[in-house]
């Protein structure tokens, strides 16, 4: 799938998350997630992820040309280990220093691509280093990346999407709480304030 199937695949995988939810974790929630359903590509030099420019540089490019040559597209990074490092090293300190959600959000848009590519008939090495590609569709239910089933797919995620995105919108609270899904860094500054006056 391209990149912009996993994108909106990584914000749809966010309907897993409670209605309700206070708009900064969903938002945290959205970054991350969108962040995290293009990371596993970040093995492919020409990856979307890897040609992030921050202040004129691509600072994933050296990583991405590095995984590439070391382990090519499609081996580890979409397999259950890539993703268990990935929730590991990166989804729990994100979600104990930054929020709940936020780790929640990186790990559900990763898992959102592997599930995408298993739907193509490429499939995805899930088992790795196990030998063996995994296919979730039947052979000729198997989409082909770029192609006119690629963008209904595109289409259906797009309206899914948007559905999570309205259905948070009018149900999640605007309030800045104290209660888990609150970020410690907003709770840190509530406590500063209490403190100060």
């Amino acid at each position: 799938m391209t990149w912009r199937t996993h994108f909106m695949g990584g914000i749809v995988s966010l309907w897993l998350l409670p209605l309700g939810t206070p708009y900064w974790s969903v938002a945290l929630a959205i970054v991350f997630a969108s962040i995290g359903s293009l990371l596993p590509d970040l093995d492919a030099r020409e990856s979307k992820l890897s040609n992030v420019q921050v202040g004129g540089i691509t600072p994933l490019k050296p990583a991405a040309y590095a995984l590439n040559r070391r382990l090519g597209h499609r081996g580890p990074m979409h397999s259950l280990l890539g993703l268990f490092f990935v929730a590991v090293i990166f989804g729990i300190p994100l979600g104990l220093f930054l929020d709940p959600l936020a780790g929640i959000g990186l790990v559900l848009g990763y898992l959102s691509h592997l599930l995408l590519d298993a739907c193509t008939k490429s499939g995805i090495p899930l088992y790795w280093p196990k030998p063996g590609k995994i296919h979730l569709l039947p052979s000729g239910f198997r989409v082909v990346t770029g192609s006119w089933q690629e963008d209904l797919v595109f289409l259906l995620l797009t309206f899914a999407a948007t559905g999570f995105l309205l259905g948070q919108l009018f149900t999640s609270s605007n309030r800045i709480s104290n209660d888990s899904t609150t970020s410690p860094f907003i709770t840190q500054y509530q406590s500063t304030i209490h403190q100060s006056s």
